[in-house]
């Protein structure tokens, strides 16, 4: 009963995508892809006998994207189904690569799998089944984190699982001691990436070029701007960065300075870097100096004379987005950290002319 309610008896339930049966044979959940995988089937038996231009490359990606995603849906789950069942799929895969790649009906899977570069299923299985269990116990918040490890009802009532059936648990620990990545030890991941739709959420500032004429003479408009930045970031800790190229050898390198607790950090980069790329660079190093070092209630402001590496960041749109998105992600633990802080902390970056 469940709020008064008798539970109606079920032989099998479909969760989440994944047909359950009472004795988890999974025998129903593989006759279901088997019709499920007919309409794919016939869609590239469609495009490929049609000869819309689409070559053997582009034939592969579609089986890829309608076909092998099928099948691998849950395969970490129906991976204990016994050989026979699992085998249907078998039968399913050859038949998608046999369209794509024009081959006859006689032609055997080895060589199919072979001359497409796809990998039998049962060993994709076994690989999405190693990747899960790395991903899930790299991350202690994970619910499934304990999940994932062996099972007391395995110890008690082994012999009830042949070596096909085994929980999942057991079966990746096998899998494991076979492929020897038993002694490998996975790096725990403490801090989690922001979620990507709160990332570009990076403080920026320019009003200083606001208040200037490029008509002023360099001096004037240099004592202005140290004017501004002493009156507007009184009592922030000022980070100045800067990145550079030598135009002849092509050496480039970055820096930043924090003139207050005499530090500097500088260091080469690789050659033939552009200057954008290295003032982007010292602004993500200087960044990840403030997430070790800002003391609470600490305010701080990244300088830089890059006013392309302020307009990527304010703007979230850069040609370097592998620099420019760990920026924002860094950005964004900073905010994170902030907010479960009882002071008030606070940093930005600033552009300022050199």
């Amino acid at each position: 009963m469940l709020d008064n309610e008798p539970i109606k008896f079920q032989n099998h339930v479909k969760f989440l995508g994944l047909i359950f049966d009472r004795k988890l044979t999974w025998n129903k959940h593989v006759n279901y892809l088997q019709e499920r995988s007919k309409a794919i089937l016939n869609v590239l038996r469609y495009v490929q006998a049609n000869n819309y231009g689409m070559g053997t490359d582009s034939l592969l990606m579609l089986y890829k994207s309608l076909l092998r995603s099928v099948l691998d849906y849950g395969c970490q789950a129906f991976n204990s189904a016994s050989i026979t069942v699992k085998s249907k799929l078998d039968i399913i895969q050859a038949k998608g690569l046999r369209i794509v790649l024009g081959a006859h009906k006689s032609t055997p899977l080895e060589t199919i799998l072979a001359e497409s570069g796809e990998m039998p299923l049962q060993l994709r299985r076994d690989h999405l089944s190693l990747k899960y269990y790395a991903r899930t116990k790299q991350n202690p918040s994970n619910p499934a984190n304990q999940l994932v490890d062996d099972c007391i009802e395995y110890q008690i009532y082994n012999h009830k699982w042949n070596d096909h059936n085994i929980p999942y648990g057991f079966r990746v620990q096998n899998l494991l001691k076979d492929n020897e990545l038993d002694k490998i030890k996975l790096v725990t991941k403490n801090i989690q990436d922001p979620p990507p739709w709160i990332i570009g959420q990076a403080k920026t500032s320019s009003n200083i070029k606001n208040s200037l004429s490029k008509k002023e003479n360099p001096h004037i408009i240099k004592t202005k701007a140290l004017e501004y930045i002493d009156n507007a970031y009184k009592n922030h800790l000022k980070i100045y960065t800067d990145g550079s190229k030598d135009p002849a050898s092509g050496k480039t390198g970055y820096a930043f300075l924090i003139p207050s607790k005499l530090i500097a950090s500088y260091k080469r980069t690789s050659d033939n870097l552009s200057v954008y790329t290295t003032e982007m660079t010292a602004i993500y190093q200087s960044l990840k100096w403030v997430f070790s070092n800002q003391q609470p209630g600490q305010k701080v402001v990244i300088l830089t004379d890059s006013y392309s590496a302020i307009q990527s960041i304010n703007n979230n749109a850069s040609s370097r987005p592998d620099i420019l998105e760990p920026i924002q992600i860094l950005a964004c633990r900073l905010k994170q950290k902030q907010n479960r802080s009882n002071h008030r902390m606070d940093t930005s970056a600033c552009w300022y002319p050199r």
